[in-house]
Formats: structure tokens, sequence, C-alpha cells
């Protein structure tokens, strides 16, 4: 994709307020969950989980909380992005995916203090703001991954 290409996304992605109903195919989500996945994130620990919707009864009872719009009961996955402030989840996903990438266990400590330090030198506010933040991330690349994927997207 070129500059021109992705400018074009940019630029025809609107928020949908109601949905044509059809499912989205599944490997289209593994796609778009991929591309979540790359999003940049501050000490790429992507403090975060996605709950993913497709049930509609789920959908209906979620619906007063977003004054009703129509947009989630219509939509085919209804992606919920949760920030987290569970500092060992945070930082044990990143050690464990360091492991498994074959990262030493003196890197993988000097990672882990690092980060601990980070974390837990902050507030349950400030840690709530910063988890937060990573997750609008990560959103960003939904709601462009969508949309090169050629479905579109609300976000709420």
């Amino acid at each position: 994709m070129d500059a021109k290409e992705f400018q074009n996304i940019i630029l025809s992605r609107y928020a949908t307020k109601k949905f044509d109903g059809r499912t989205i195919p599944s490997e289209d989500i593994e796609k778009l969950f991929e591309m979540i996945r790359l999003a940049p994130s501050s000490y790429n620990l992507h403090p975060f989980k996605i709950q993913v919707i497709t049930d509609k009864t789920m959908k209906e009872q979620l619906k007063p909380a977003t004054y009703n719009q129509e947009q989630i009961t219509t939509c085919s996955h209804l992606l919920v992005f949760c920030a987290s402030t569970d500092v060992d989840w945070i930082i044990g996903k990143t050690t464990n995916a360091m492991k498994n990438a074959g990262a030493t266990e003196d890197a993988i400590k000097g990672y882990d203090a690092m980060v601990r330090g980070f974390l837990t030198s902050k507030t349950r506010e400030e840690l709530i703001a910063w988890a937060k933040l990573q997750a609008y991330l990560a959103l960003e690349n939904a709601l462009l991954g969508a949309k090169t994927l050629g479905f579109d997207s609300c976000p709420m």
C-alpha cells in the first residue's frame, strides 16, 4: 500500500450508524486482530483485553449503556476494548512472549524490572489513564484495519 492508498483509507473511513447485518467472515476477523496486535504500545505492553461479542441477546442487553445506539445490535462483531491495570498480567504476557522468542533470562529480568518500576510508580488513576491511552492506539488500528479489509466500523 502506498501513501495515496493509505490516505484514501483514512479519508473514506467513517462512523457507521447502522450496519447491514451481514456477518464478517472469521478469516477477516483474524486478519483484523493481527492488525490490532501489531498496534504501537508503550513498552509494547498492550495493557488491554478485547471482548468480542457476537451474541444478539448480549448486544441487546448492552444497547442501553450506549444510549440505545442502533449500531450495537446491527454490527457483526462488537469489540469491547477493556483497559487493564493488572500489572502482573500486563508484564507476564510480554515476558512470556519474550521467552517464546528466545530472549535471554537476563534480558527478560531487565525488561521486567524496568517496566515494573514504571508501572508501580503510578497511582491507580494514572495507571488507568495510561492503559486507556494504549487501548486507543489499538482502536485506531482496528478502525483503519477494518476499512482496509473492506468493512465499516464505529468507535463508541
